[in-house]
């Protein structure tokens, strides 16, 4: 259990240093991560687990495969939300319609 203790911690802080430390994402590294995923092989190896953790036909270190893809994908997903949240237009903080001053 303390290996697993220790991975959590490292997927912690990946996602910290990954999310730059609460500051602004530049625009680059938002786009590239938009576009990050697994690919199909992986897809494939997730879904072949999947089905057999279903079955409860796991051997112990498949158990582990699939938490690491699951974790992977969790820590992916926050990312992208991130990336996509750097991603949008900012708004207009300006009051617009008939009640706006111009100046």
């Amino acid at each position: 259990m303390a290996v697993l203790q220790t991975v959590d911690r490292e997927v912690l802080l990946l996602a910290r240093v990954l999310g730059n430390n609460g500051e602004p994402m530049p625009v680059n590294i938002a786009t590239y991560l938009v576009e990050l995923g697994f690919n199909q092989r992986d897809k494939d190896r997730m879904h072949y687990l999947a089905v057999r953790n279903q079955a409860d036909g796991l051997s112990e270190d498949e158990k582990g495969e699939l938490i690491a893809y699951t974790r992977t994908g969790s820590v992916l997903s926050i990312l992208k939300s991130k990336a996509r949240r750097a991603l949008k237009p900012v708004s207009d903080p300006r009051p617009s319609g008939r009640n706006s001053v111009s100046i």
